[in-house]
């Protein structure tokens, strides 16, 4: 609950439509070994970038199943890309790292905004790609590690907002 606290305050978005890209991302993301740290930062980025609630959780669902298993031409733009999701024992990598890592290779190869669209669309599907253009470029300058390290210091949180939620004349 402090995770989630954190993340809806300290993004913008709410509780209502965190709970709710949460509903659609969570099993997926669970499945692929992210934390709920990982989670409520990606959907933070996506949020402070406009896609929220159910979009969000859709957009975040297929970015950890595009990821864990790509397929057909999402593999090979990923190889193309010089782009590993899977560690020597099968287990995908963290979803922040990969996001890292195709940014870096975005700027390694010199690729216009085009082409990167382009590799984005191929990899991760036309919906999910708005999310994952936001995504990469944050894994890319820093803000969604940024967004997870505050999270992981979430403790209290959920308390706090309590308390100020009843600190008031309608409370």
């Amino acid at each position: 609950s402090d995770v989630m606290a954190k993340g809806f305050t300290k993004s913008n978005t709410n509780l209502t439509e965190l709970g709710e890209a949460m509903k659609y991302v969570a099993p997926v993301a669970r499945a692929a070994g992210a934390s709920i740290e990982d989670t409520t930062a990606m959907l933070g980025v996506m949020a402070d970038n406009g896609i929220k609630g159910s979009m969000a959780g859709t957009g975040g669902s297929a970015i950890f199943s595009r990821l864990s298993a790509p397929v057909g031409k999402a593999n090979e733009a990923l190889s193309e890309l010089g782009i590993t999701t899977r560690d020597k024992k099968g287990n995908m990598l963290p979803v922040v790292k990969i996001l890292g890592d195709i940014d870096k290779s975005f700027k390694k190869n010199k690729l216009g905004t085009a082409q990167q669209a382009e590799y984005t669309k191929t990899i991760f599907g036309e919906e999910a790609m708005k999310g994952a253009i936001n995504l990469i470029e944050a894994a890319g300058n820093g803000k969604l590690q940024e967004k997870r390290s505050m999270l992981q210091n979430s403790q209290g949180t959920t308390a706090k907002v309590a308390k100020v939620q009843v600190d008031n004349l309608e409370g």
